[in-house]
């Protein structure tokens, strides 16, 4: 990833919209991790609810659960980037879309960033404009690097070279603008999880209790 590459003339017109859709391996596996997680956890909680009867707790529970990860499946399904003759149309994974002018373009880079806590890499894409505005970002955690190579082909404009792997910091300070809002206060991040944690503890001790399964394993 050095050098110009795909160094092609922006003005030429896409011959037809191109479509470039996120990694399906990352939807096979979260399928197969909630089938496996819903059934050892269903089936436990199936096991302990049916003898006292309250197994419609149980029911209802795993019914939002289906209905949260069908949504979320249509959502990635739904996720796409679409690069016609004139613009570059962008449907993010929350269903956000984005239409962006070709010509507005002025750049195109893919960064290696450091995972947290790791010393592996992830392909990042910034399409930005003259002014250095993030336009689109493409994450490799949800987005193969051949097609972000491909995407940059069809939009035309030749890219950067790559600065080389660095961490998450560095490329927001290299490249500003490209980070999100949120992304620029990291205490939210750990208000998020910590907010997760509590909710998934709340919700598991609630269900408990509900379908009274005995609590005398908590201190």
């Amino acid at each position: 990833m050095t050098g110009l590459d795909h160094a092609a003339d922006r003005s030429a017109p896409t011959p037809a919209a191109r479509r470039i859709r996120p990694r399906r391996d990352l939807l096979r596996n979260g399928l197969l991790t909630l089938l496996l997680g819903s059934v050892t956890l269903f089936g436990s909680l199936y096991l302990l609810t049916v003898p006292l009867g309250t197994a419609d707790i149980v029911v209802a529970g795993q019914v939002v659960v289906t209905i949260v990860a069908l949504a979320c499946f249509f959502l990635y399904r739904s996720a796409h980037v679409t690069v016609d003759r004139s613009t570059v149309t962008a449907r993010g994974l929350t269903g956000r879309r984005t239409v962006i002018d070709r010509a507005d373009i002025a750049t195109v880079v893919i960064v290696a960033t450091y995972r947290w806590n790791a010393s592996d890499t992830t392909p990042r894409l910034l399409v930005r404009d003259v002014a250095g505005t993030r336009l689109l970002r493409l994450h490799g955690a949800f987005w193969g690097e051949s097609s972000m190579r491909e995407l940059t082909s069809l939009i035309g404009v030749g890219m950067q070279p790559n600065p080389g792997p660095m961490t998450g910091r560095d490329l927001f300070r290299t490249y500003p603008g490209s980070s999100y809002w949120f992304e620029a206060k990291p205490v939210l991040g750990v208000a998020a999880i910590s907010t997760i944690v509590v909710a998934s503890l709340a919700i598991m001790v609630g269900l408990m209790a509900v379908t009274d399964v005995s609590l005398a394993w908590m201190p």
